[in-house]
């Protein structure tokens, strides 16, 4: 009988204990041994020496109780009670630690707006065109462009009063390159004057810059001053 077969008879009769390598296997089956030396004792215990096999045993955890929930009694939706004059709860306002609230300046009072250096409508910029044509002229008081004159264009009357202080001003009258010159000659005159009910009389201009159908047409540029008293 091989060793297989006596485990399961042994298993079957309800024989001694079995004891592989010295450990208690009883109730051991569906395994094969192989290579071993097999003895019983008077008590009818099965010893079973197996050198190629080692034999440990488990500890099986003891059972774990089933958890149940715990049976809770409904509870009943609250019910909320409205105040009949709800009181606003303003938030408070907090400042964040190691600040400091700015202070509140009160406004300045507004002034009014301070006169104008030269009164208006005193000096004027005028141009006069006799048919010229192929002319434009860019015209800068003390850096700012005031006006730009072309060949053909009707008569600029401008007040230039607002673009200048007392003391000398410069302008600066700059003539664009051009393709072909030709007929009269174009003026553009700066100077004092007067507006007496839309009409202007303007004493004799104090700068003029002429330009011809002559004139090189690769263009040119002057700068000259305007003495405010």
């Amino acid at each position: 009988m091989g060793v297989t077969a006596l485990l399961a008879a042994l298993s079957t009769a309800n024989a001694g204990n079995v004891y592989i390598n010295g450990v208690n296997a009883t109730g051991l089956t569906n395994f094969e041994l192989q290579d071993v030396d097999v003895r019983l004792d008077a008590d009818g215990d099965v010893y079973i020496d197996a050198p190629r096999y080692s034999i440990e045993v488990q500890a099986v955890p003891d059972p774990v109780a089933p958890i149940t929930e715990p049976v809770t009694e409904p509870v009943a939706d609250p019910v909320l009670e409205t105040p009949e004059d709800p009181v606003p709860v303003a938030a408070p306002v907090t400042e964040p630690v190691g600040t400091v609230a700015p202070e509140i300046e009160a406004p300045a009072a507004i002034s009014a707006p301070p006169e104008p250096l030269v009164a208006p409508e005193t000096w004027w910029l005028v141009t006069e065109d006799n048919g010229s044509s192929g002319h434009v002229v860019e015209v800068f008081i003390a850096g700012t462009a005031v006006a730009t004159v072309r060949s053909g264009d009707e008569q600029l009357i401008l007040d230039v009063s607002p673009y200048l202080a007392p003391g000398d001003n410069i302008v600066n009258l700059s003539a664009s390159p051009a393709d072909m010159l030709g007929g009269g000659v174009l003026n553009v005159y700066l100077g004092p004057g007067s507006n007496d009910a839309g009409t202007l009389n303007l004493a004799a201009p104090q700068l003029t810059f002429t330009r011809r159908a002559t004139d090189d047409p690769a263009g040119t540029a002057q700068q000259l001053t305007l003495v405010v008293p």
